[in-house]
């Protein structure tokens, strides 16, 4: 049987205690970017998967000339204070392209963090019942926010909802795993559960 975080020779905590606080790091980062790109609305989270052609970022109308390609990234126009929030010059509908880049990263990598996450949480003292439901929600949540993603660009903008409120579910399940981790990890006594 695997001992509980909270037997953890010093070298151990430290290592499990380095790996939980990037990731918590990075689900910082993650929610500022989105915030940055959407304003965490869905509203702002459906434009960001369906576009909303002619129209640049900042509210000002802009029409694309026929046969223009639109601009990759910000480099084409480097000192237009539309661009201060992050984003395109042209907010248009990702390609399927881009969907499949942004489903292939997303769908390898977070269900991967979260399963290692997990692992350490299921060496806490969590009930028995919370041992079940918080890893449960943080991959239903991965789930709901890739199909809602898919969705959102190709049914309808509706389910930008849905891709909000998996993403507050994800990052809600993946902060009470990391803080009962490290808790366990620091100022939990050993011993049985």
């Amino acid at each position: 049987m695997e001992r509980r975080l909270s037997e953890q020779t010093t070298a151990q905590r430290v290592s499990q205690t380095g790996f939980l606080i990037f990731v918590a790091v990075s689900f910082a980062f993650s929610i500022w970017r989105v915030h940055s790109e959407t304003g965490v609305l869905p509203e702002g989270i459906s434009e960001h998967y369906s576009g909303k052609a002619g129209t640049l970022i900042g509210g000002e109308a802009a029409v694309p000339e026929p046969d223009t390609p639109a601009p990759s990234d910000d480099s084409a126009f480097p000192d237009d204070p539309a661009l201060a929030g992050g984003g395109s010059a042209l907010d248009f509908a990702l390609t399927l392209r881009e969907m499949v880049e942004i489903t292939h990263v997303h769908l390898f990598v977070i269900p991967v963090v979260v399963y290692l996450v997990a692992s350490l949480f299921l060496r806490t003292r969590a009930p028995g019942a919370a041992a079940v439901a918080i890893p449960a929600i943080a991959y239903v949540s991965i789930a709901t926010d890739l199909s809602g993603m898919w969705l959102t660009r190709f049914v309808h903008d509706g389910f930008g909802t849905v891709i909000a409120v998996s993403g507050m579910a994800l990052t809600a399940s993946t902060a009470a795993m990391i803080a009962t981790c490290l808790y366990e990890l620091w100022f939990a006594k050993g011993g049985p559960r």
